[in-house]
């Protein structure tokens, strides 16, 4: 209740931005719902919000530009796009295959694909954003061995950890 009651009090007088510190923090499912989509209301009413959290997955469909921040340094701003561009996150293949066929569909891939999961019938790898399209390639010329394809790029939580892993300092 006293978060409602902070987020409450923001709202008096209608403003032009906001500012909210881990507005989430101690809700339940359904008030963490409520909170975004009145955050999405004041975003399409020309507001301007500036949240900061440490609940990347919850906010990366949700804003316009982040910048991450690690130990008071910006280590990163833009787009999620850009930040994709610009992150040593790897992109996740998942890959559906054929039974038994998971060996020989590996063996046709380019160096530098790390394989994650493998079971008889799927495996999940991992590649450099930069590589996806030869692995991607070469899954299209397994032909009939490989049943399904899905791709996923890295979110802000992966996009996080490859920028403060690569300050050589913990998390």
């Amino acid at each position: 209740m006293r978060q409602r009651l902070g987020i409450a009090q923001a709202l008096i007088g209608a403003p032009r931005l906001l500012l909210f510190d881990e507005p989430t923090s101690g809700l339940d499912p359904a008030s963490r719902s409520d909170v975004y989509r009145m955050i999405d209301s004041l975003r399409i009413g020309g507001a301007t919000v500036l949240v900061c959290t440490h609940a990347l997955a919850e906010v990366q469909d949700r804003v316009d530009r982040a910048a991450i921040m690690h130990r008071g340094h910006l280590l990163a701003a833009g787009t999620l796009a850009e930040l994709r561009r610009g992150a040593a996150a790897d992109a996740r293949i998942r890959v559906r295959v054929r039974p038994s066929a998971a060996d020989q569909v590996l063996a046709g891939l380019p160096l530098g694909v790390h394989c994650t999961e493998r079971d008889d019938a799927s495996l999940a790898l991992e590649v450099a954003a930069g590589a996806k399209m030869p692995v991607l390639r070469a899954l299209a010329q397994a032909g009939e061995l490989v049943e399904d394809v899905e791709t996923s790029a890295p979110g802000l939580q992966e996009i996080y950890d490859g920028l403060v892993g690569a300050t050589g300092e913990p998390a």
